[in-house]
């Protein structure tokens, strides 16, 4: 009779799980395999949050990124284009000191 009542399977042979929830009751539901995939559930679910979090901030770290490398492009652009401007300027300074006239400030 008492090998029944631990033997809740019927397979003639006591099963850890059966002995431990014999001695403890309920509370050997949160010991062992089926307690340990519980937890690791817990955790999978806290780290696919975390790594959802984490895609997130790649994302929008890849847009400014995106973004910088396009104002840079344009920054870039102006100060080429500016640099061209005061080369030529300084090209027209020379060409009239060298033909012995006075040079004129060209005015952008």
């Amino acid at each position: 009779m008492i090998w029944d009542s631990v033997d809740v399977y019927g397979s003639g042979l006591i099963e850890w799980s059966e002995f431990a929830f014999s001695l403890m009751g309920e509370v050997a539901l949160n010991f062992g395999p089926l307690a340990q995939l519980e937890t690791l559930h817990t955790v999978m679910e806290d780290a696919a949050e975390v790594l959802a979090g984490l895609q997130s901030s790649l994302e929008e770290n890849a847009r400014q990124n995106a973004q910088r490398a396009e104002n840079n492009g344009e920054l870039t652009r102006a100060r080429l284009e500016t640099m061209k401007h005061e080369s030529g300027a300084q090209d027209h300074e020379q060409d009239a000191w060298h033909h012995g006239t006075r040079p004129m400030r060209l005015v952008n």
